[in-house]
């Protein structure tokens, strides 16, 4: 008889697996026991596997104590499953941890549900608690697997099912003795834990949006340093009564961040955006640097025309008409149709952008402006695609006797009548400025409050919301990553003297990707390899250039983040714990505490590759001497930093670049994101090449 085909795994019953094999030091002493007295009990087989003696087995290969047809029977029923004999057999003399019995009793209530569905002839109703019976002992199922493992609470085997629930195989660690209840769930909750709103929208998607706190502010600086100040949209004074002055003021400014979330929020990747209102050019300039399709209308010549200068020096593609919208049929194709109509519309006479008779803003009654404002949506929304919606940035007005209007009700009446259906509003707090004067003027005498305030609203075209995440998508939270290939962009870095000026397209810096670096052979980056060979010695560098034996370096913008997560920043550069010169978040195992997460830092994932003075992507030098780079290694570098091309470029991008590595191609030019460029060239000053 060959016994010792038993010992594989693939001859060991899956009911036999229910319970994990011995550690090595408990194995030693069953060797030892049966080299001494022998086997005792003999292996158990089923469907021609080993149902009970894995262990037994392991130790006589061990020992070399030879098995005969005398040390094997076969399973029989009796009345139990092979399961039910399993655990009746092993639980008593197993030494199992309390968690691990919570482990083992939760990978057992599928079998108590089974068990309970076939007792009332299906699926529970979802008013009953799954149940069931066996030796006579009815409840809810993780208690009766609690109760038949025994030594463990229902509150521990249902923290186990949950677990697993989150993070799929953390049970199996469990039950084998590598991960605690309570690590695991550090580990979990680590993971699962939820981002800031800030981080994951931009700002807190709440009713009152407000353009004073800390989240907008920040925002506002990135655009502000993007070259998007926000722009102005030139107007006759409208804040005081008609007159014939000609002078222009810019006080219409238009917040980045506003046009930004909305975008983010309302708009499918990539879609097509509409602004029959498009006096200033923020909207097209953010639209644009968001990957969206914007096309903008307007009246007047001399603002189309700033709007466009404006996005040329950004280096952006946007859209802008000069035209009558009260004529948009005739603008705009009629088979043309848009994900997104978002504008911030004239609010009657409270800025007067021209004197045409074409200009609402400069017609005599409000009523007539209501009726010409109609008209233009009425022609918009019908180009709107269905199941996709239409945002105003509105305020009310006052009239010539002091007395709102009541023009962001009209507005709601308007696009009611239009058919559309009324879904979000929100308060826009803005800024102060001048509020503290102009309050000491009007307040004291005639008790007008200054306004502080405009409303957003916010229509959907149709009569199912349950089709938005589909039609539009769901929100990931990755939305203001500027990783990705959508996603908002950073202007390119500015070009020492002397230097080639870099060719850029839109968002995009154009370089090329040596083919010849891009071969060059490494192992893979497995954990097993890190854990056993390698042990993250990428994270460490004992000649970094300050002497702290970490060469990470983090952008300003990433630095409040990455400083959120525990880490000191100093020039740029991470700094590693007091008495180490390792990344402070490498594991004891070489590995990185953020890859999991989702965290590591720009720096970290660009770290293979650099660019050189002709902007050619090439293996920076460093890696080329680690051990992981071999002649005789197994996988070329663009397929194990594949992370990093797909941060560089984006993954359509980074796609096309393997493809052509893949069919033998030499060097290639490609599209660099403007974010990854910039990013590159602000650390590798900080960097050893």
């Amino acid at each position: 008889m060959d016994w010792r085909k038993y010992c594989k795994p693939e001859n060991w019953h899956e009911d036999a697996n229910l319970l994990p094999v011995m550690d090595s030091a408990a194995l030693a002493g069953l060797a030892e026991d049966i080299a001494a007295h022998g086997v005792q009990q003999p292996i158990v087989l089923f469907q021609g596997k080993v149902l009970d003696g894995r262990n037994r087995l392991r130790a006589c290969a061990a020992k070399e104590v030879s098995l005969t047809a005398k040390h094997f029977i076969q399973f029989h029923r009796n009345g139990s499953s092979p399961r039910e004999f399993v655990l009746t057999q092993n639980l008593h003399r197993r030494h199992l941890t309390i968690d691990q019995r919570a482990a083992l009793a939760a990978e057992l209530v599928p079998m108590f549900r089974e068990e309970a569905k076939k007792r009332v002839g299906g699926r529970p109703k979802k008013s009953e608690k799954p149940s069931a019976k066996m030796h006579g002992v009815s409840g809810k199922s993780s208690e009766l697997a609690a109760r038949f493992v025994g030594g463990v609470s229902v509150r521990y085997v249902e923290q186990v099912l949950s677990l697993e629930a989150k993070k799929a195989g953390t049970l199996a660690k469990i039950k084998c003795g590598k991960l605690a209840i309570r690590e695991a769930k550090k580990e979990v909750d680590q993971v699962f834990q939820p981002r800031p709103l800030s981080e994951q929208f931009g700002v807190p998607p709440f009713t009152v949006l407000d353009a004073r706190q800390g989240d907008w502010l920040n925002r506002k600086r990135f655009w502000h340093a993007q070259g998007v100040s926000g722009g102005h949209n030139e107007q006759l004074n409208g804040s005081q009564p008609k007159t014939d002055t000609e002078s222009f003021s810019a006080s219409s400014v238009f917040d980045p961040v506003l046009a930004e979330c909305v975008y983010r929020w309302f708009a499918p990747k990539g879609g097509r955006v509409l602004d029959p209102f498009a006096g200033e050019p923020t909207k097209g300039i953010v639209a644009a640097k968001t990957g969206l399709d914007y096309i903008g209308i307007d009246l007047r010549d001399e603002q189309v025309e700033e709007n466009r200068k404006r996005a040329k020096k950004l280096g952006v593609s946007a859209t802008w008409w000069c035209g009558d919208s009260a004529k948009l049929t005739t603008l705009v194709p009629s088979k043309e149709r848009f994900d997104l109509i978002f504008t911030s519309p004239p609010y009657y006479d409270l800025e007067i952008y021209s004197k045409s008779k074409k200009d609402g803003s400069a017609f005599e009654t409000y009523d007539r402006f209501l009726a010409w404002y109609q008209d233009i949506f009425r022609q918009a929304v019908a180009r709107l695609k269905p199941n996709r919606f239409l945002v105003v940035k509105v305020g009310d007005v006052r009239d010539e006797k002091g007395f709102y209007r009541n023009f962001v009700g009209d507005n709601i009446s308007c696009f009611l009548q239009l058919g559309l259906r009324y879904y979000n509003e929100a308060i826009l707090v803005t800024p102060f400025g001048t509020a503290p004067i102009r309050v000491r003027q009007q307040f004291p005498n005639y008790r007008k409050m200054v306004k502080t305030h405009q409303n957003l609203l916010c229509f959907f075209k149709g009569d199912d919301p349950t089709l938005i995440p589909k039609e539009i998508g769901v929100l990931l939270g990755n939305e203001y990553d500027s990783s990705e290939q959508t996603g908002t962009t950073l202007v390119s870095a500015p070009v020492p003297a002397g230097r080639k000026q870099p060719r850029v397209t839109g968002e995009t810096v154009r370089v090329k990707i040596s083919a010849k670096s891009a071969r060059l052979l490494f192992e893979g980056c497995s954990p097993d390899y890190i854990r056993t060979t390698c042990h993250g010695h990428c994270c460490e560098a004992k000649d970094s250039p300050t002497g702290t034996g970490t060469m990470i370096p983090v952008s300003a913008l990433e630095q409040p983040r990455i400083e959120a997560l525990g880490a000191r920043i100093v020039n740029g550069l991470i700094q590693p714990r007091p008495g180490e010169k390792q990344c402070p978040f490498k594991t004891s195992e070489g590995m990185c505490d953020l890859h999991t997460k989702g965290e590591k830092p720009f720096g970290c994932i660009a770290s293979p590759f650099m660019l050189n003075s002709n902007d050619t992507l090439i293996i920076r030098n460093r890696y080329k001497l680690m051990n992981c780079r071999r002649k005789d290694g197994r996988t070329p570098a663009y397929k194990v930093f594949r992370a990093s091309l797909d941060q560089f470029f984006g993954k359509k991008e980074a796609q096309r670049i393997c493809k052509h590595l893949d069919n033998d191609g030499g060097d290639i030019e490609a599209q660099m994101l403007a974010t990854s460029y910039e990013m590159h060239k602000g650390t590798e000053k900080r960097l050893i090449r």
